[in-house]
């Protein structure tokens, strides 16, 4: 009897570990699994999805399975299940670029025609499709919307991006009304605002992180390929921006929705192979879609047998995710990298000058970081005549002359020259405002004031504009606000662009600094 009792509990004892490793095993089996390490890669190819050769061959001739594929659509087509099927079935997950056109009936206000219902049927049958389609879609709806050249850009919107919030909400909640859970968001401003004005900060119109799967980005190094442009590296486009929207937005990944670089200008193989070092720096990027056609330039990776190699090279690096394994579900699975930004100790007292007067110990910026048409800036930190305060102020005469990228300005940097190569950065957190003195020579003068935005491997943490200022001939103090921004790290003090162009300053123009502090 003792020994039936005796069995009955090592059976029993048995059971129950057995149960707890069973258990253990189904919470180790549910846990969400981490984000993969690396970066996903995708394309835009004109062809693709509707004829896949042109996307087979791209995997060819890079060696590499693709785990997006993006195209374009317009406002009256309707969701395209066959050509998903097709991604789907080539082992990638759709990336369609929905563009809200004008339809007609909208009078010009789109965005509250979209937000008030207007086009509730269309988006309806849109949401009900893609509901049927059952499978993964990512969706990028109303991109670029803070360039004027879009119909739902906030500058032709009423410039309010309260007004792109409440279209986006408007279109997000049908999907979810209908149940289409098979669609995620990505939410994607350009890497310049244009025109770059307050109110057309890209951060103003976020529509919230329930509404907002994944951050994108778009930017193009042109290189010397149009009249205005010059040669970026990737870094100079992205590092400053990924530092701002990871900081914004921790728990979201970031997508570069759409980049490339032409050849003109400078090395593009050498530019493709900054790709890895710089993506790895910036962990908080885990998709990048490379927009692989010639329309303003030649954007394509086989611009040249050189770019071709370049882009093959880098791709066989482990960093670069083969296929879309794990990228469905990666924003349910996203964890912000630990800061991997650089840091200083807060600056406790204020004001902290940028300027005061010329070779004051208070100053802490360098203006070495000359732009654009530089040769038709002349720029005199000694001024002594009718000054703001104090014995000197700065002149500057912009001439206008050379007309070739009709623009020039002047970085006020740290250390000298410092595009973000080297460690100079402050961290003015205690800082709310940027404030200036400005007065132009006649009056009508039209310079744009902004402060951080330096780029490279020690990015700025801010960028802020106080917009394009028409000065008069009196001394005014202007400000930019800062409140609620990140300041811990700024290199790139203050910056003046002055335009050449008609409605600008075509003729060039003669304005005057003063007294620029952070307070």
């Amino acid at each position: 009897m003792k020994k039936k009792v005796l069995m009955n509990k090592k059976l029993l004892v048995g059971l129950i570990v057995a149960g707890i490793l069973i258990c253990g095993a189904l919470v180790f089996l549910f846990l969400p699994k981490p984000a993969p390490e690396g970066c996903y890669v995708g394309v835009y190819i004109p062809s693709a999805p509707y004829s896949m050769e042109g996307l087979i061959q791209f995997e060819d001739s890079i060696g590499h399975k693709v785990g997006i594929v993006m195209w374009f659509m317009g406002s009256t087509d309707s969701f395209p299940p066959d050509a998903c099927e097709e991604v789907i079935n080539h082992g990638a997950i759709p990336l369609i670029t929905w563009q809200p056109f004008l339809r007609g009936g909208e009078n010009g206000d789109l965005l509250d025609y979209i937000a008030a219902g207007g086009w509730d049927s269309y988006l309806r049958e849109w949401a009900q499709a893609a509901r049927a389609f059952g499978k993964s879609v990512l969706i990028r709806w109303g991109h670029e919307f803070n360039g004027y050249w879009y119909d739902w850009s906030v500058p032709a919107n009423d410039n309010d991006p309260n007004k792109f919030i409440q279209a986006w909400r408007h279109v997000h909640d049908i999907f979810t009304d209908e149940g289409a859970t098979n669609v995620k968001w990505v939410w994607c401003p350009y890497h310049l605002s244009n025109p770059d004005e307050p109110w057309n900060d890209p951060l103003l119109a976020y529509p919230g992180d329930e509404y907002v799967d994944w951050v994108g980005l778009d930017g193009y190094n042109f290189g010397t390929s149009q009249g205005w442009s010059e040669w970026l590296p990737f870094r100079s486009i992205y590092a400053s921006l990924i530092r701002i929207y990871s900081t914004r937005y921790p728990d979201k990944p970031i997508m570069i929705a759409e980049f490339a670089s032409s050849e003109e200008g400078g090395d593009k193989d050498a530019w493709i192979r900054e790709l890895l070092p710089a993506l790895v720096d910036m962990p908080q990027i885990k998709a990048i879609v490379w927009f692989n056609t010639e329309k303003e330039t030649d954007w394509r990776v086989e611009s040249s047998p050189e770019s071709l190699e370049a882009f093959r090279e880098i791709m066989e690096n482990d960093y670069f995710i083969e296929g879309s394994p794990g990228l469905w579900d990666l924003p349910e699975r996203y964890t912000a990298p630990e800061n991997v930004w650089p840091t200083t100790s807060v600056i406790e007292s204020m004001p902290f000058y940028v300027y005061s007067d010329y070779m004051e110990t208070t100053n802490h910026f360098y203006p070495t970081g000359w732009m654009g048409d530089y040769s038709d800036i002349d720029m005199n930190e000694q001024w002594t005549e009718n000054t703001h305060s104090g014995s000197t102020c700065i002149k500057v005469v912009y001439s206008a002359e050379s007309q070739q990228k009709f623009w020039a300005g002047v970085y006020w940097q740290n250390p000298p020259n410092n595009w973000g190569v080297v460690d100079g950065g402050f961290n003015l957190s205690n800082a709310t405002k940027l404030s200036f003195w400005a007065r132009g020579e006649n009056g009508g003068e039209r310079v744009q004031f902004k402060m951080g935005g330096i780029a490279g491997q020690h990015p700025d943490s801010a960028v802020m504009s106080a917009g394009t200022l028409t000065l008069s001939d009196n001394w005014e103090k202007y400000e930019i606000d800062l409140t609620g921004r990140d300041l811990s790290y700024i290199s790139g003090g203050f910056v003046w662009v002055a335009k050449g162009e008609a409605g600008y300053n075509p003729e060039g123009c003669t304005f005057y600094l003063d007294d620029i502090v952070y307070e």
